[in-house]
């Protein structure tokens, strides 16, 4: 049985109260190769409303601000957003407002967004069906959702073994899905989804485990399971001597299903 909402908020909120910095300072949040192809894939005009959902630090919401109207930027971690507004004011960026709240509470404020944008949040969503539904309920109707994540794979055992050092190494893991479930999730919540970028993202094992200040027994298990992992694991996830590890990261494109646009289902 997956967590429900109310355990993992709270299993997130204390994963990342005491280590929000680090992920201010990691390169693969803070300067990833996949924010530019994030700006390029919004085409944004200076008059849009942009959501940032699940915005940790806050790379999105500062890469978007300056070409959106407004940014609005949410979390569920009081010391995420507490970073994340400080490097906002650093930047001198005045057109993001920050809130704590649930994605599944989002919905109701009869709030639209032009844009909706969420990255490296989706994994750790216990009920991606409900927050799908609530961004369908948030979008304009020629509005556009950009799912960013990384992606299992439609290989079982390789599925398996990500989600098994995932979730060893951050507890308020859920599950990365496959690109054809995220395919399935969103038709079903009334979008049009096409991937829109791919990318290779390589995890220098050492950084991973330490903006996770992950547990030393954890960090263990992990290393026994890399060693434990068959040819085609290895193979398939490019592992290094020093456990470093690729994964594929994907951006996945979604606008409203036209039955939608036209006000019917």
């Amino acid at each position: 049985m997956p967590p429900s909402p109310d355990d993992t908020q709270r299993r997130v909120h204390a994963q990342f109260s005491s280590v929000a910095a680090h992920y201010a300072q990691s390169q693969v949040h803070a300067q990833g190769q996949d924010l530019p192809a994030i700006l390029r894939l919004a085409q944004l005009t200076g008059q849009e409303s942009v959501l940032d959902a699940g915005c940790g630090p806050g790379p999105v919401a500062m890469t978007l601000a300056p070409a959106a109207r407004a940014v609005t930027a949410v979390d569920f971690s009081a010391a995420m957003l507490d970073v994340a507004r400080a490097a906002a004011h650093r930047r001198g960026l005045r057109n993001i407002q920050f809130r704590r709240r649930a994605l599944e509470d989002l919905a109701g404020g009869g709030e639209r967004f032009d844009r909706i944008v969420t990255r490296y949040s989706a994994h750790h969503w216990p009920q991606p069906e409900r927050v799908l539904w609530t961004f369908r309920s948030l979008i304009a109707p020629d509005g556009l959702v950009l799912l960013c994540d990384v992606m299992a794979s439609e290989t079982p055992v390789l599925d398996t073994f990500l989600n098994a050092i995932e979730i060893l190494r951050d507890p308020s893991h859920v599950r990365d899905h496959a690109p054809s479930q995220w395919m399935r999730m969103l038709t079903e919540a009334g979008f049009v989804p096409a991937i829109a970028h791919e990318w290779a993202l390589r995890l220098e094992f050492e950084p991973w485990i330490a903006r996770m200040e992950t547990a030393p027994d954890r960090v263990q298990a992990l290393k026994l399971l890399f060693d434990g992992a068959g040819a085609d694991v290895r193979a398939a996830f490019k592992v290094e001597a020093d456990y470093t590890f690729t994964v594929p990261g994907v951006v996945v494109s979604a606008r409203p299903a036209p039955r939608w646009r036209n006000g019917t289902v």
